[in-house]
């Protein structure tokens, strides 16, 4: 038997991740959101942009390590603990 070259055909446009500004839309959001936020609560436009900054840097970071790193974080938390140890009591064995 020859050994056949196998080729597949993959579109870019459907693995492509959707950043802004290098960061992932969804944390993007959440940035300019708690920037805003900052904005209202202090009326100082300099701890909002600060704010905003801050989340910017810890945004490109964590998008260069992982792009669906908010999507798995946000999603874990809909689900229950399997197993937690904290909450297990070992059974007593006796042995005769």
């Amino acid at each position: 038997m020859a050994t056949e070259t196998r080729t597949n055909t993959v579109f870019k446009a459907l693995h492509k991740p959707l950043l802004i500004l290098g960061i992932e839309r969804k944390m993007f959001a959440g940035i300019i959101f708690a920037a805003y936020l900052m904005h209202f609560a202090t009326q100082s436009i300099i701890a909002a942009l600060c704010v905003g900054a801050f989340g910017m840097v810890i945004g490109r970071y964590l998008t260069s390590k992982d792009v669906i790193f908010m999507t798995v974080l946000l999603q874990s938390a809909q689900f229950k603990t399997i197993y937690d140890a904290a909450k297990h009591t070992p059974a007593k064995v006796v042995i005769r």
